[in-house]
């Protein structure tokens, strides 16, 4: 999973700084790197990219340097905790000329933990529906996971390829130990199946196994 906040910031004087925050982060187990591009950096035209985080609203952290190592260094407690990220860049080096641009910043492969697992069988819905289908199916679900799941639980629902699933139905099943076990499945699969996949199930008649409590 990425997590991307896009803008464009223009640096036109050495000592120029931008602050970004981004969104909060929840149902992480890990931080492992990130990823940016910017335009007109040299070795004496550059960025000094640092980062600050506080956890469950606490006090920031202080600045420090924005490696893949001191990302990799930070240490979860728990998946339900709240992480708020700054990301501060300055323009440094000796080169005046020109101007930096900052075009975007994507904070990468943030490893979370599963709630839910869709298990399906890809095959068999590219043989009645065409590919496009399922990349559909997935569309929806990371949709449903960036907009409600996670921001309002901190858990995410995975769909998996599974040969073993016959005809065209989706099961659904609660991870061991995960952290919604404490959440009622009921409202979960309501969020999901009504507000996201609706459409998929009269369209195409989905056969739904809820593998959960049956």
């Amino acid at each position: 999973m990425s997590y991307s906040q896009l803008l464009v910031g223009v640096f036109e004087e050495i000592g120029d700084t931008y602050v970004l925050q981004l969104s909060a982060i929840t149902g992480v187990t890990s931080f492992t790197s990130y990823s940016d591009v910017t335009t007109n950096e040299t070795a004496t035209r550059l960025f000094v990219r640092e980062f600050s985080y506080s956890v469950n609203g606490g006090i920031p952290s202080a600045w420090q340097s924005l490696t893949n190592p001191n990302l990799a260094s930070i240490v979860v407690s728990s998946p339900s905790d709240v992480y708020m990220f700054r990301i501060r860049y300055t323009r440094s080096g000796a080169d005046d000329t020109n101007v930096l641009i900052w075009d975007s910043f994507c904070l990468n492969n943030i490893q979370v933990t599963p709630c839910l697992v869709v298990r399906t069988n890809r095959t068999n819905w590219d043989l009645l529906y065409g590919s496009y289908k399922f990349i559909e199916l997935n569309n929806q679900i990371i949709r449903f996971n960036d907009e409600w799941s996670m921001p309002k639980f901190g858990l995410y629902v995975y769909l998996n390829d599974d040969a073993s699933v016959p005809d065209k139905h989706i099961y659904v099943t609660l991870m061991p130990d995960a952290i919604c076990q404490d959440i009622d499945v009921n409202v979960i699969l309501k969020a999901l199946w009504g507000n996201y996949l609706v459409d998929y199930h009269f369209q195409i008649r989905i056969d739904l196994w809820d593998g959960v409590r049956s």
